[in-house]
């Protein structure tokens, strides 16, 4: 048995050549000083800036197509946890990341703590009332679905979704025949 090199105890088991051993308390104690950095690793932020980076990061993760696939990427300022903690400080309960602008980076200008709720707005298929407006121009002016879709700034699927939703179902304004071909029920006659 040879003692350890720290505290002098006894090291029981199988010692490797060339190598610096110490007995199992003084190991532990080595390992809980010496790997600390923030103390954080088991906090809900913490827990959101590995996700974050996970799925910018990271192709074999699920979500990637969604976020590094699409070059969302994650500042270089937040490669560290103190520094993401330190812009976004303590993360609110029933909160997590969110980028304010869809198609922007994670950074410190574009991110804040926020609700299911809120996030929800903030969705790549969610239109707003601008939007709508654009798709009503572009279909007076006669434009195709890829055509709508560069004028609104979405993808053509979605642009034909949204027309549908909207009661545009030919991609044309309802006409004042057919309008005048349906009673007041709404039932064609």
């Amino acid at each position: 048995m040879k003692p350890c090199k720290r505290c002098g105890a006894p090291i029981e088991g199988k010692i490797l050549r060339k190598r610096v051993v110490h007995c199992n308390a003084c190991s532990g104690k080595l390992a809980g000083a010496g790997n600390k950095r923030h103390g954080m690793s088991e906090t809900r932020e913490y827990a959101g800036w590995t996700a974050m980076r996970e799925r910018c990061n990271n192709p074999t993760c699920h979500k990637f197509h969604l976020y590094g696939g699409r070059g969302i990427k994650v500042c270089e300022r937040w490669d560290s946890f103190e520094n993401f903690y330190a812009d976004m400080g303590p993360r609110p309960k029933g909160y997590t990341i969110e980028r304010i602008d869809n198609d922007g980076n994670y950074e410190p200008s574009n991110c804040k703590w926020a609700t299911k709720t809120e996030q929800s707005r903030n969705r790549r298929g969610v239109y707003t009332p601008q939007e709508d407006q654009k798709i009503r121009e572009a279909i007076a002016l006669g434009y195709s679905f890829p055509q709508m879709a560069k004028h609104v700034g979405k993808s053509p699927g979605s642009v034909m979704s949204r027309t549908y939703y909207l009661g545009l179902r030919s991609g044309r304004p309802p006409t004042r025949a057919s309008s005048r071909l349906t009673s007041q029920d709404g039932v064609r006659k």
